[in-house]
């Protein structure tokens, strides 16, 4: 799947349009040392129902060039 410029978060394609996912909340926590950062974020989003029973999706998310970005991890909660 290609990304677009400036589509930032999780979304799918459906019918050859962008459908963005709503964001439920976010839960960030940070550690700064010296020069470096290391920055957690929990985001919960909620699929609308008249989304796709499977479908893929993608995530984008704005870093700077030299940032590095060491884990990610995608799972499902339950309620």
């Amino acid at each position: 799947m290609t990304r677009y410029a400036g589509i930032f978060g999780l979304y799918y394609v459906y019918q050859n349009a962008h459908v963005p996912v709503s964001l439920l909340d976010v839960d960030a926590t940070a550690r700064i040392v010296d020069l470096s950062a290391q920055v957690k974020l929990k985001q919960r989003y909620q699929l609308p129902s008249t989304a796709p029973h499977a479908f893929d999706a993608s995530y984008t998310f704005p870093i700077p060039a030299r940032a590095r970005s060491e884990e990610r991890r995608v799972g499902k909660e339950c309620p």
